[in-house]
């Protein structure tokens, strides 16, 4: 791993918690965080379901690297607002703070911390005229850290298997995206204990 990214190695693996999405609907929120590509940068990926709707929030994902300056950006994409690059703003040792504006002049900052065993994360949208869009305040607990087992997979992606990306795109047109509601509000109970 880069040394500048060194910081970060305690936060890597899977995280899951609830938190405040969309203007304050509690929702739920797992977070995947992992060295790419020979540690030179690390990735992202966050999914957020509302407690009371069908189907994905949003989701993003994203590589935390080292700009041609030496700082720290991050290259994101969103299902909510698109593509952005936000860059590291100064803040307190353990704190990751970044701020962005996109081509429109929407501006995210997202504030990223570790507290004991504990990720907390905070987000804020604003239009270019300063009116927020969005807020979510996060609370993730590990799940499993990256020298944890990975758990058993039922079923491995192949050719001939209904249950991949491409089958369940199908499957989704056609029923409006139901089948994946289903099996996202499964996890999600699964993983908060409720069955």
């Amino acid at each position: 791993m880069r040394p500048e990214l060194r910081r970060f190695s305690n936060w890597l693996g899977t995280w899951q918690g609830f938190g405040d999405l969309a203007l304050s609907k509690r929702g739920h929120v797992r977070t995947q965080i992992r060295e790419r590509l020979g540690g030179d940068c690390i990735e992202i990926v966050a999914e957020n379901v509302l407690d009371d709707a069908p189907g994905l929030l949003n989701g993003g994902i994203s590589l935390l690297c080292v700009a041609p300056d030496g700082g720290l950006q991050l290259v994101a994409y969103s299902t909510t607002y698109g593509a952005m690059v936000l860059r590291e703003m100064p803040d307190d040792p353990g704190v990751l703070a970044l701020e962005g504006i996109d081509a429109s002049g929407t501006g995210m900052s997202v504030t990223m911390v570790l507290d004991g065993e504990q990720m907390l994360v905070t987000t804020v949208v604003r239009k270019a005229g300063g009116e927020v869009l969005a807020r979510s305040s996060m609370t993730l607990e590990r799940l499993r850290a990256p020298s944890d087992p990975a758990p058993e997979v039922e079923n491995e992606d192949t050719d001939d298997d209904p249950n991949d990306d491409d089958t369940q795109r199908a499957k989704d047109k056609r029923n409006g995206g139901k089948e994946r509601t289903s099996k996202v509000r499964q996890m999600a109970r699964r993983m908060d204990g409720k069955r």
